[in-house]
């Protein structure tokens, strides 16, 4: 690696003397090789060049160009580095020649760039270069990209030396399904692990992905590297919230290039809030400088000596961060302002807390109640009665940002080198781009990896000069909020004509997840900045190698037409031995830059998050950890307050401070039916509120308000939405809807599908349907329930399939082996006829006589004889085609028929109900936000997780107070009853004290409030608080035998009687667990 540095700043000589002399050291290299003169691996750097010396230095310099894409800039410090490589290079590595593993693995690399058309013959080509990379003790990582093993493997992947015409699909899948096949056959068990591994290493060394920092911190001295990067982690958030508290010193300067109309505002400074936005600055400052049309100019509009513009309520009047030298000017001018312009300070502070008010994503205020009641609206249509209930509700006066996107802005606002802004960018963004733009033009770059002075930003008055919005031009795009840059990713219409080059549906399923590295667009047309051509090339790769390890007897299986060889038990043993876990592709590096670069709230305030943040976690989510996925996604995807909100309860959770006012969210109350949830649901997601408010659900005659109530009713919907009346989902129940009750759950042993619709049918209700819910209603409501659970953070009890998540969410194509996870009985009845169906293709390939086709059998059954037609499985009135009730399967066209049957299960069947889920997912969140996680992480992410509890992990993850300690009896009774709970009576518990039936992705551990246990007063003891033996009734007294236990879960509170023994805890708990979930009441 270092010899690597060494001859990257070599290649960046800035004279023509030092170029030659590179040239001249590398040309002796080169002969040292050819008389075999040659330095082992291990000595290439010499001894005495140590962590201080100048080889540091070297590297330092070559690692911070190396992979940017862009020219280094000619600064002293580089050319000395660069002075420093050469003399270097000619000192010690005059005698370093081409390594026995190097040559090797460039031996192997030519027929891997050129493996040619026989798919066979090709992957034996790569598992011989697998081969090379791993013999002996294997290559070092320098080895490998010097010979540029990585560069060959990406186009062997790709399949860069085939004709790219219409054969380029079907020759690249053939060849990625030999190669997964033979890597099972050939290749050791490890050796797939070992190659991710090496490319792992490689991208650690090759890629310059730049960083945004905000923080001025520097590590402290002698602290490790790690404990430097773990202290930032954790403090960053805090620290930089505690900033976001301090309001910026603002002066308002006119324009000079358009001076008509407007007063000059420059001699007076503000105190702005670093979230306001410009339009809420605009609605201060227009009234103040605006020129009636003929007034004469002035040159101050003067209207106060000093401003609060969104100033927090709790600073407002005594933060005293004027600038200094403007007060004695300011006073002066006090005198000289216009009438009209008056105004004091009471006003500006009225002024200010319209502005505090105003929120950022427009949305109203909803301090009351508001009823939900079905009944209002009853027989009527679901969608007409929440149009109905809507209309007839007040509305909500509009806020600032709801008519900033209504109206063209009156003014426009720049920034020194930035701007002109869009309204809705905050003043933190202008002043930061401002900051970044001076930090460039100073180091003469485009600023990737500045570190910005936080304490500067603060210290400086910032001037943002502004201008009226000239007449017919457009108004200036929006920043990106806190999720930073976006990702430059195709969009779905790109995706879907990719996709089709792909041809069968087989291949599409198999492979679309790697259809981007495989076109050479993984992070879209241009790649984010840092990621260089060989780091791409590493990129694409592990791209393609994570699908093929994921499900290898997949992609297997499209090199072969032998269906029961491939679902053969042999065989699927085989195709597991290449299987490698998801966390085998976590780049170690990455995930912590991208941990690094999260905990710095400044970049997220400002949108300056890299866009290889959003672009590498959407594209290659596998490089990054789970947890920090999620960070990400909830930082990116729902707004600026929400990040900040979350990053507040993550820093108070880990006792950093409390008293910091960010984050506020607006919240949307509604009182909703219990009895008929489904209904009120209908109209609650029609509130155009409820899209934007954090949603809280009270029900009717119950007195149970915020989390737990709230908690119960998604529990409650997620029941409903599974119910057999809707008539949406697929059902192993052979019973009809009018058999069962209105609310009996669907079901589905391998997770919730869509049942199929018939291509042109109306989208009708189901006879019993709460509201005459149609089923495309049914979907566009769920999609707004996840969205809006995921934006929340509720937890959902919707046992969705896998498969729903990645066609639904993913957009992924799915094929017959989708069809086996759904319905593993129709899908083992389609594979077998799926195999009949390609013997009797390949026998009239291969010119065989019509007998002998027609001749194919089904299980010892001619093909005829089964009594097939063109209708859907077990539904005579679904067609597979027109007259399909007429038309008899046979040999002929039985492929026909079974590809009729996949697309009705899988495909066209369920594309409109998939599509109605998307549609009703928008209205709260992007669909390609969730591309971070995979389908498990999804459902772990929307419906939590379940834990397996031991005496030991509720010991440090439970609070006993208030009388009990984790010694205490009942306590300890308590917990044995819990740690033999099973699945089941677990959920039940923690719906009785949480609301939710199931723990947030971490378990106990993460739940928040911390689950709380306290003894509650037996009803007979009278008030004492001791035994009649002096014992502390805590310790357990038959006096609260009777008693039950009652819970407050918003706060995850359990009152726990103090019960005389275990048993009649068990009992007394599971009653209270089974009886009392069906209503809040005081306890």
């Amino acid at each position: 690696a270092f010899f690597f540095a060494v001859e990257t700043l070599c290649a960046q000589r800035f004279d023509p003397e030092t170029t030659a002399g590179a040239a001249t050291a590398k040309k002796n290299a080169t002969d040292a090789a050819n008389t075999g003169n040659t330095t082992p691996r291990d000595q290439v750097v010499p001894s005495g060049v140590g962590s201080g010396s100048a080889a540091s230095i070297v590297a330092r310099m070559a690692l911070a160009g190396a992979g940017s894409g862009k020219k280094p800039s000619e600064t002293p410090q580089r050319r000395a580095a660069v002075e420093r490589a050469v003399a270097l290079r000619a000192a010690h590595f005059a005698s370093v020649s081409e390594t026995e593993a190097e040559s090797r693995l460039r031996t192997a690399c030519g027929p891997l760039r050129t493996a040619g058309e026989d798919p066979v013959a090709a992957a034996n080509i790569a598992v011989d270069f697998v081969a090379a990379l791993l013999e002996g003790d294997g290559a070092s990582t320098f080895e490998l990209l010097e010979c540029g093993g990585v560069e060959a493997l990406r186009a062997f992947f790709t399949g860069a030396d085939l004709p790219q015409d219409e054969t380029w699909s079907a020759a690249v899948a053939a060849r990625l399904s030999s190669f997964t096949h033979a890597a099972a056959e050939k290749m050791p068990a490890n050796a797939m692990g070992a190659l991710v591994d090496r490319l792992l290493d490689a991208l650690a060394v090759t890629e310059s992905l730049p960083m945004r920092l905000s923080a001025s911190k520097t590590p402290t001295t002698g602290a490790t590297p790690s404990a430097s990067r773990n202290a930032g982690s954790a403090n960053g958030a805090g620290d930089g919230l505690s900033v976001l508290a301090r309001p910026f010193k603002l002066r308002l300067s006119r324009s000079a290039e358009n001076r008509e109309g407007l007063r000059d505002y420059n001699s007076n400074i503000i105190l702005v809030e670093p979230l306001a936005t410009l339009h809420a600055i605009e609605d201060f400052l227009y009234p103040r400088v605006h020129k009636p049309g003929g007034a004469a100019a002035t040159p101050d509009a003067g209207a106060s000596g000093s401003g609060d513009a969104g100033a927090r309520r709790s600073t407002r009047k005594s933060s005293g961060l004027k600038d200094p030298d403007g007060d004695e000017k300011e006073k002066e001018e006090e005198d000289e302002e216009d009438d009209d312009d008056d105004i004091d300070e009471d006003e500006m502070i009225a002024e200010a807390e319209e502005m505090e008010d105003e929120d950022d994503d427009g949305m109203p205020h909803a301090d009351a109640v508001e009823d939900v009641d079905p009944s209002r609206n009853a027989g009527a249509d679901a969608s007409a009665s929440a149009s109905a209930a809507e209309a007839s509700r007040p509305s909500a006066p509009p806020s600032a940002a709801a008519v900033a996107a209504a109206a063209p802005p009156r003014l426009l606002f720049s920034a020194s080198g930035a701007g002109p802004f869009h309204p809705t960018t905050s003043v933190l963004q202008a002043v930061y781009a401002a900051a970044l733009a001076a930090a460039d033009a100073e180091a003469g770059k485009e600023g990737a990896g500045a570190r910005m002075s936080v304490a500067s930003l603060w210290e400086r008055t910032h001037t943002l000069t502004y201008m009226l919005t000239p007449k017919g031009e457009p108004i200036p795009a929006a920043l990106s909020g806190a999720g930073g840059s976006a990702a430059t990713v195709e969009n779905t219409a790109d995706a879907d004509e990719a996709l089709a080059v792909f041809g069968s549906t087989d291949r599409r399923a198999a492979l679309g997840a790697a259809l981007p590295a495989l076109r050479g667009k993984l992070c879209g047309d241009v790649s984010p900045p840092g990621v260089a051509e060989q780091t791409d090339a590493i990129l694409s790769s592990l791209a393609v190698l994570r699908v093929l390890t994921s499900d290898p007897a997949r992609v297997i299986a499209l090199g072969s037409d032998d269906a029961d060889a491939n679902e053969s038990p042999a065989a699927s043993t085989r195709a597991e031995s290449a299987a490698l876990p998801a966390d085998a592709f976590v780049s170690a590096k990455l995930a912590g830059k991208m941990v690094r670069q999260l905990g710095d709230t400044l970049s997220l305030c400002s949108g300056s998050l890299p866009a290889w943040c959003v672009a590498l976690a959407r594209t290659c989510p596998f490089l990054f950890p789970f947890e920090t996925r999620q960070q990400l996604f909830y930082c990116t995807t729902f707004g600026l307050a929400r990040a900040l909100h979350r990053l507040h309860g993550q820093t108070n959770h880990n006792g950093g401070r409390q008293d910091l006012r960010v984050g506020r969210l607006q919240r949307q109350k509604v009182r909703v039916s219990r009895e008929r949830v489904l209904e009120s649901a209908v109209k609650v997601f029609d509130m155009a509120p409820a899209h934007k408010m954090v949603l809280e659900v009270e029900f009717f005659d119950e007195v149970g308000t915020g989390t737990g109530p709230t908690l119960e009713f998604y529990t409650l919907l997620s029941k409903e939405l599974g119910a057999r009346s809707l008539g949406a989902w697929r059902d192993a129940d052979s019973r009809s809807v009018e058999e069962t009750s209105a609310k009996e759950p669907v079901t589905a042993p391998f997770g919730l599908f869509p049942s199929p619709m018939a291509s042109g049918a109306p989208d009708t209700a189901a006879p019993k349907s709460p509201g005459g819910l149609t089923r495309l209603a049914t979907f566009t409501l769920l999609g707004r329930v996840v969205g809006k659970a995921l934006q929340d953070s509720r937890l959902l009890d919707v046992p969705l399939s896998p498969t729903f998540y990645r066609a639904a969410v993913g957009g992924a194509a799915l094929a017959l082996p989708d069809v086996a996870a759904i319905d593993p009985g129709l899908g083992k009845t389609l594979g077998t006829l799926s195999a009949a169906a390609k013997r009797v293709a390949k026998l009239r390939a291969a010119g065989a006589a019509e007998v002998e086709w027609r001749g194919v059998t089904v299980d010892g059954a001619a093909i005829q004889d089964l009594c097939l037609s063109f209708t859907y499985p077990g539904d005579e009135t679904f067609p597979l085609r027109a007259g399909g009730a007429d038309l008899t399967v046979d040999a002929e066209n039985l492929g026909e028929y079974v590809d009729a049957v996949v697309d009705a299960t899988v495909g066209g069947g369920v594309a409109r109900q998939l599509e109605a889920f998307r549609v009703g997912l928008r209205d709260i969140c992007r669909p390609a936000a969730l591309g971070v996680f995979s389908e498990s992480e999804l459902e772990r992410v929307l419906c939590g997780e379940g834990q397996a509890w031991t005496p030991e992990l509720l010991a440090e993850c439970v609070t006993f107070d208030h009388g009990y300690a984790v010694s205490s009896p009942p306590i300890k009774a308590l917990v044995q009853v819990l740690c033999a709970y099973g699945p089941e009576e677990q959920k039940a518990f923690l719906r009785f004290v949480t609301g939710a039936p199931r723990l947030p992705p971490g378990g106990l551990a993460a739940l928040h409030p911390r689950l709380t246990v306290v003894c509650k007063q037996p009803s007979g003891a009278a008030g004492g608080s001791t035994r009649a033996d002096g014992q502390p009734i805590s310790s357990g007294t038959p006096l609260a035998d009777k008693d039950l236990p009652s819970a407050m879960t918003c706060a995850s509170y359990l009152k726990l009687p103090p019960y005389s023994c275990m048993e009649v805890l068990r009992e007394r708990l599971g009653y209270a667990v089974n009886e009392g979930v069906g209503s809040f009441d005081l306890s």
